[in-house]
């Protein structure tokens, strides 16, 4: 009992650094930018509806024989849980985007939620790492203007308080953020030197929570396999 007692000591730990090292992404970006809301640093700052175009994805359809059948990652909320995507759980054809209105959407894209009822608590955010393709409840944000993948997602991720605010909720009850609610987020614009500043800070730091969750990983696997053995009587 003592050593599965210490795995999950040493578990708790590790999700305490990768807490703390979302923490300090968060710090960084306010001590370099101020609150994107305030603004007190006095940055150019548009409606995030003029970063660029906000494109909406959609589903292929299933009657269509080999919609399905391919590797290219066709992501929806459900990917959504980690900062970076470089695959989903679902996959279509590869030239689907050649004959249907399904974008092609490049890495280092940033795409979010704008439907489904995870809005009525948070707001997911996350960079595409690979060429992708998403469905009819998210957005991507293709810049028009200077602004890097990591400032714009974290842009938003530090204002998911004010982000929430603008979510309503459709006739029939699920969430959505609507074009009036995007035009309500503000984008801050500063010198693109200054972002990428900030992107080679944040570069270091994922380098590290990477590291803590590899770690994390072989934890999760030995805690598991302990606990069999607990079970089994070979503790």
């Amino acid at each position: 009992m003592e050593i599965l007692s210490h795995a999950d000591s040493l578990r708790a730990k590790r999700r305490e650094a990768i807490a703390h090292l979302d923490e300090l992404t968060q710090s960084i970006f306010i001590d370099m930018f101020g609150d994107p809301v305030v603004n007190r640093k006095a940055f150019p700052v548009v409606p995030l509806t003029q970063v660029g175009h906000l494109y909406s994805g959609g589903t292929p359809s299933k009657a269509t024989p080999g919609n399905w059948e391919g590797s290219l990652p066709w992501f929806s909320p459900k990917d959504l849980k980690r900062d970076d995507l470089f695959d989903s759980q679902d996959h279509i054809n590869e030239r689907i985007t050649e004959r249907t209105s399904l974008k092609l959407l490049p890495p280092n894209t940033v795409v979010f939620v704008v439907r489904g009822m995870i809005l009525a608590h948070s707001f997911p955010v996350s960079i595409l790492r690979v060429q992708a393709t998403i469905n009819q409840d998210m957005k991507a944000v293709l810049p028009s203007i200077d602004v890097t993948s990591d400032f714009l997602a974290h842009n938003l991720r530090v204002q998911t308080n004010n982000i929430l605010a603008q979510v309503s909720t459709a006739g029939h009850g699920t969430k959505r953020l609507d074009s009036d609610g995007m035009s309500r987020i503000p984008a801050l614009l500063p010198p693109i030197e200054l972002q990428r500043e900030f992107d080679a800070r944040i570069e270091i730091i994922r380098h590290l929570r990477t590291r803590h969750q590899v770690a994390l990983s072989s934890l999760d696997m030995l805690f598991s396999a302990l606990q069999a053995r607990l079970f089994r009587g070979a503790l």
